[in-house]
């Protein structure tokens, strides 16, 4: 069975809608369908250090630094979203380029809920649903808790001013 050298941009978009690809001078080529949400348009032909800064490891300046920091986690902000921290991971592309694959770390639930993303914005592999439907529950539950403690601090209230109070004389 032969390996393809390349995936479709669909495909790519199914697996990774966060990826951008950037050729050797750091203009993006192509971008995932959430990433295009995201950044309102397809970002390609611009550079990507325009429209991205990568914060940690700091210094990433220019195509060549990022590309000696292949395989390592990176940190970073799009320029237009500075309240929406991403985490990547970056490899070197067959034939030249690099591709840049992005998620939101810990800040999912603020992302999902300051931009409005649903399932259709994550890769259908991604446990980023599982883990929102879980905090989602656990909203719920806490609600709910936070309620039946109200009641009962007011049976409570209650039954101490009936406990307190004679019947006859009030």
């Amino acid at each position: 069975m032969s390996t393809p050298s390349c995936l479709d941009p669909a495909m790519l978009g199914l697996l990774m809608p966060m990826h951008v690809t950037l050729d050797a001078h750091g203009t993006i080529g192509g971008a995932g369908p959430t990433l295009v949400r995201l950044m309102q348009g397809p970002p390609d032909g611009q550079s990507f250090f325009d429209l991205f800064e990568i914060r940690r490891p700091s210094g990433i300046t220019d195509p060549a630094e990022l590309a000696q920091r292949a395989g390592q986690r990176l940190f970073l902000v799009a320029r237009n979203l500075p309240a929406t921290p991403f985490r990547g991971v970056m490899v070197p592309r067959i034939g030249g380029g690099m591709m840049l694959n992005l998620s939101f770390g810990i800040g999912i639930v603020e992302a999902v809920r300051d931009h409005g993303l649903t399932h259709a914005d994550f890769a259908p592999t991604d446990l980023a649903m599982e883990l929102l439907y879980l905090v989602e529950a656990k909203s719920a539950i806490m609600e709910e808790l936070r309620a039946l403690n109200l009641r009962l601090q007011g049976a409570k209230s209650m039954a101490e001013e009936q406990a307190l109070t004679d019947t006859l004389t009030g």
